[in-house]
Formats: C-alpha cells, structure tokens, sequence
C-alpha cells in the first residue's frame, strides 16, 4: 500500500473515528450553523460552438442541483437546461447566426443562488470535438484544417492524438487554450511523425498553455500529440482536463508599440506577432483602425503596421487592441489611453551621464531593447514635492517583468519596486513607486528588466505625474448567498491610493425585493468593512446583478466608486491573456440549509476485498433532528456504500464502503457524497478515493 497518507486515513481505514470527527458543536453545546452551498462550475465541455449552431454541452462542477437556467454576458446566446445533478448539468446552448468570434462568458442559476463564470468561445473555423479511442499511433484522429478541436484528457494518463496532413512549404500553428480558456488543465503539446517520433514540443508559451509553429518540408501525415504535463495536485478530476486546440493560422500577437496614446490622438501603432496576415479586422476603445501597406517580415516576426485616432471622449483606462479573427481565439494586447502628453524614449538613456529629461507630468514610450538595457530618466523635483512612477507592461501584454529604482544625484536609492498593488488591492504585474522629496534637486528613475531579458516584444509605458490621492474599492467575493430571513456579510476593501484619507460610505444599488442593507462606513484610518445584506423571511427567491458602491471626497467632489469583483478563474499576465474585469456582483435570496455535509477526509484509500469506514460531520439547522439517507455519486465499478451509522447524537454519519475482490485498481478525484431528509438534498465537497 502506498506510504503517502496521515495517520487520520490510516485510523479511518482501521474503522476508528478520531477525535476531530466530534467537532460539529460549539463548546456551550449548540449546534454548529449550517454550511449555505452555492454553485460551482469547473469544466464546460465542449468548450466553444460556430456561429448558428445549436451544440449540446456538459458543465461540470459542485452543488448544481436543480439548475434553473444561464446568464450569458451576451443577451444574444440563450441556454437551456436539459438535466441537472449536484455535479452535472446538460445544456443546449444556441449560439447566434450573426455572433462575432471570440470568448463569451455564462454563469448558471439555481436554487441555490449564482454560480462563478466559465468561458465558452465562438469559432467560425470548423467546431470538432475530440472522439475516443486516439490514444496510440493507430487510432488517430484525422482533423481538416483550419479547425477548433474541444478535447478532454480522459484520464490523466490520457494522451489524445491528431492527425493533419501538410503540403512541403505550408506552415503550421498548433495553439492550445486551456489557462486562456479558464480551465486549469495544466497540458502539453508535441508534434510527431506517424511513427511517434517528435519535431516540435512545448509545454507552456502563454501563461502555462503551450504552442507549436512549423513549417513542413515534406508531404505527409503529422500528429498533434496533447498530454498533461504534471499530474495535478490532490487528484484533480478529468472533468478538468477540459481544452480547445487551435489548428491553422491563428493570429499570435507578442506587442504594440506605443503601448500608450492619449485621448484625441492620431495612432500610429506598430503590432508585432506572427500569422498576422491571416485576416480579421481592428479596433481599439472602440475607434477602428485601417491597417497600412507597409507590412514586412521581421526577425522571424510579421510586422504590421495600424493607423487611426483615438476618440477624444475616450475615459483613461486600459483598453484591448483587438483582432477580431474568424478562429475566436487571437488574444488582444492593451493599450493605455490617458491624459498626459507623451514621447517615445531616445536612445542612448543607459545611465545617469546620458539619461534622458523627463518634464512631469509626461508619458514615455519605452522599450527594453537587450537583455542589459536599462533606461534612465532624469527629473527635478521641489521641496516636499510627492511624486508617482507608474509602469505599464506586463499587464498589457509586453513580455517586460519591469522594475522601477529611484536615486538622488549621488546614486543613493531611494525606493524600488517591482509588484504593486493593483487598484483591486490584489498583487500587480508591474511597478509602481511613490515618493515625497525632502530637499529640491535632480533626481533619477531607471527601469530594467528584473530577469535581464530584453528584446522588441520588451515595451513598457513610464507615467510620471504628481501624486493625486484617490480612492477604489474591491469586493472579496463575486457573489452573495442571503437565506430568507437571515443576512450575509459581505467583506469591502478599500485601496487608498496616494494618501486619500477619507471616510468612505458603502452600499449596494439595485438591491432584489425583500432585501435591505444597511450604509457602511469605512472609516479614514479602516481599509475594510462589511455590509450585511438581509432577506426577509417572504423575499422572493431570485439572483440579481447589484453594485458595491462607495462615495468619498476627492479634490473637494464628492466622487463614486463601484467596487470591482474576483469575477475570472485564471488571473495572469503577458503575452496571450485576455483579461476580464467587471464591477457586476451577484446577490441570491435562497432558502436557508437545513443541515449541511463536510467530510472528516478530502481522500479515502481502500484495497480490493477491504473495507473502509470514513465519517462524515452533519450540522444541522436549530430543530431539525431527521436523519438523512446517504448516496454516493461517482462510484467506480466494484465499491458500495455498505453501511450508514449515526453517530454522535446524529451530528456524525459513518459511512462504510466494500471493495469487491474485481474491484479497479486506480483513483477516482470526484466522489460526491449526498443526503436526503425532509425533500432536501445535500451534497458534500468531493472526495477522491483510492483502491489499491
């Protein structure tokens, strides 16, 4: 048997409960709260559709039983329910003639209340899905290109093989989107003749999903080989293992330069990639752009060349520089549009003896041109003057991980930094530094690659301003679960940026019937606080888009902010990643649990022939002293739930499973306990059972 668990496991397999088992009550001897579940999807599969395509998917995920409907943030797709478990639900989703391609986003509703969003992505190349058996040399299968593959690993020994055939000179890209697509599939990708040996393999170019260019040099079959590069961690499920292969000429784009322009601005912008010629149209901040005649191959990369103007009512922010493609999948770079002038940096800046003025406030257009280029600013500051250094690159898109240093004319560091804090008070991607100066002076900011890489797709925006104080503010979940006649909290955060020191006042516009919520103050010296949601007992049960709202005093203003939300699964930066930002929260009125299930062991290990006993925690509802049927989903061929004990005054069940002597060696990550007591069903988070 293998040696890789505690001795919780080993006691549980020896049929003795452990002490912590007898933990559901508080100490004055009253029953532990129920848990309130709320939905989670994981996997969607297939995972996109064409356009006028009615295509039958499968989400996957937890405590999504009695699904209701889905919410796209397209008005245009509509999505019926065709079964519901507390893991699966069936869809059809209707995919509109006229859809644009490109990423779509849904979340499901169900009694329970709003789930988290997945990514479902609109393709007019060919949709195939992936067909088993094409795990070996002999069982292949053949894909016409250009298409969108929708695959799934099997298992995570699964490896699904491709054919394509190419004519000598004909190039080839082979682009895998799992981390793009939200799924957390960690994969691998390998291009190999049809005797398996390999030319190409790559496991991670954009975030970690991996890409392939090739350019053939001899008629034939070739095999597109997809794996899992590691095995995840604690077992995770082949309903995971969900992703979209890309075959053909997608657009990959590595920069834009500038990386800034300024509201009412003419735009002449210099995009770098690869396959760029392989058509679509561009827009950015919604003014379109015309591509010029110039265009030219590159030190391997295609340069193309677009010029437009940037709408002069354009509100500063980051905004894609998209490539609207037939295959769905060319990931935008972004541009920063703002309200400083602007100049692109003049080399040599290399040091303090060349560095190049810097007039406040200004935008420099900068690029870290060889993996020893530094480029230096030089600027004079007043007396007790406080300034801001602010980078934009790796969120844009740039491959930059830059660095900021700041110096006096002595070349004594002052402050340097690497990763701020996002204005969602999460961790950054580039650097930013504030600083008031003593003494009046010259004064010097240099910007670096932190992992001394450099090169034309290296480009970065340097914003010097004075400091303006200011305020945003982040909600710590997306969505809010209120039982009818309870309340919720509801953690805020405020990022006091610049040294607002303000009160701030919080509430939440557009609340559901039956629901109030009471204004929250932060207060000027607070970075947090909660607001409390409650539904009344008759509220109707529902799940509603609202708004976190804060007001606070800026510059003498009263000014508003709407708090943004953790809305996406995969948050990263760099080249290859489409963000998504939303201030959409989610309030549901659900009915309150009557008990709730937490298994005392996330893993259970049995051998053939044996048997194991696990147990798991009910806490239950003031009242409610039913107890409840158990059932197991997922269950592999050979395992039976062979007893249920109530035990602990009913706050614990011990369940017994039986392992037939046939039973399949293997492990299975999904296992759903579930119970039932008075027409109420609840489920457990998964387990992962091992039979050895």
């Amino acid at each position: 048997m293998p040696l890789r668990f505690g001795v919780a496991c080993l006691l549980l397999m020896m049929g003795l409960v452990p002490a912590f088992l007898h933990t559901s009550q508080h100490e004055d001897g009253t029953p532990t709260v129920p848990v309130q579940r709320f939905p989670q999807i994981v996997s969607v599969f297939p995972m996109g559709a064409e356009p006028g395509t009615l295509t039958d998917v499968e989400v996957r995920g937890e405590f999504l039983d009695g699904a209701l409907r889905v919410v796209f943030s397209d008005t245009a797709f509509s999505a019926r329910v065709q079964r519901s478990s507390f893991t699966r639900v069936e869809l059809q989703i209707q995919v509109p003639a006229r859809a644009d391609p490109g990423p779509r986003y849904f979340r499901l509703i169900t009694p329970r209340g709003a789930s988290n969003l997945l990514l479902f992505r609109v393709s007019r190349w060919a949709s195939i899905q992936e067909k088993e058996p094409n795990n070996d040399l002999e069982s292949p299968q053949p894909v016409q290109w250009p298409a969108m593959v929708s695959g799934c690993l099997a298992t995570p020994r699964d490896v699904d093989l491709f054919r394509i055939n190419l004519k000598a000179g004909q190039r080839l890209n082979l682009n895998l989107l799992a981390a793009r697509n939200w799924s957390s599939a960690d994969l691998s990708l390998a291009l190999l003749t049809p005797d398996g040996r390999a030319i190409r393999q790559d496991e991670g170019r954009f975030i970690w999903d991996p890409c392939i260019e090739f350019t053939c040099s001899k008629d034939g079959d070739y095999l597109a080989a997809v794996m899992l590069t590691r095995m995840p961690a604690g077992g995770q499920s082949s309903t995971h293992l969900v992703y979209q292969l890309a075959i053909g000429d997608l657009p990959i784009l590595l920069s834009a330069w500038p990386p800034y322009a300024r509201s009412g601005d003419p735009v002449n912008i210099e995009v770098r990639g690869e396959f760029l010629g392989s058509g679509g149209t561009w827009a950015l901040a919604g003014s379109s752009l015309e591509t010029a005649r110039d265009s030219q191959q590159n030190g391997g990369a295609a340069i193309l060349r677009l010029f437009g103007k940037v709408d002069r009512d354009t509100a500063p922010g980051m905004y894609p520089l998209g490539l609207l493609h037939p295959s769905g999948a060319a990931a935008p770079l972004m541009l920063r549009v703002g309200e400083y002038p602007t100049r692109a940096e003049k080399e040599p800046n290399d040091d303090v003896s060349t560095a190049e003025p810097l007039e406040i406030p200004m935008t420099v257009n900068g690029r870290i041109q060889s993996n020893a280029d530094e480029d230096v600013y030089s600027f004079d500051a007043q007396a007790n003057e406080s300034l801001v250094f602010d980078v934009d690159a790796e969120k844009l898109g740039s491959r930059l991980d830059a660095r900021l240093v700041l110096t006096d004319a002595g070349g004594k560091t002052l402050a340097a930094n690497d990763d701020a804090k996002s204005g969602e008070g999460a961790l950054d991607w580039d650097p930013k530094l504030e600083y008031t100066f003593k003494d009046p002076g010259k004064y010097f900011i240099r910007i670096y690659s932190l992992q001394r890489r450099g090169g034309a797709d290296y480009v970065y925006a340097l914003t010097a301003r004075r400091r303006s104080p200011d305020f945003s503010l982040s909600v710590a979940v997306e969505k809010l679960v209120v039982p009818r006649g309870d309340k919720a909290a509801w953690t805020v955060n405020v990022q006091r940026r610049e040294g607002y020191k303000g009160d701030i006042v919080v509430g939440i516009a557009r609340l559901p019937e039956g629901v109030q919520a009471k204004p929250l103050t932060i207060k000027a010296e607070e970075t947090s606080g909660r607001l409390e949601p409650e539904a009344a007992p008759q509220a109707p049960l529902t799940a509603t888009v609202v708004n976190v709202e804060g007001r606070g005093v800026v510059d003498g203003k009263e000014r508003c902010r709407v708090a943004s939300v953790p809305a996406a699964r995969i948050v990263a930066g760099g080249p290859g990643f489409s963000p998504y930002r939303s201030t959409d929260a989610w309030i549901s009125v659900a009915e309150p649990a009557l008990f709730s299930l937490e298994p005392a062991a996330s893993e259970i290990f049995l051998v053939r022939g044996g048997r194991a006993e696990f147990g798991v925690k009910i806490a239950r509802s003031k009242g409610f002293d039913a107890d409840p049927e158990f059932s197991l989903e997922n269950l592999p061929e050979g395992i039976t739930l062979e007893k249920v004990e109530m035990v602990d005054q009913g706050r614990v069940a011990r369940l017994t499973l039986r392992a037939s002597e046939h039973a399949p060696v293997g492990r299975v990550p999904d296992v759903t306990i579930i119970a039932t007591a008075a027409k109420r069903s609840e489920s457990a988070p998964r387990i992962s059972l091992q039979v050895d």
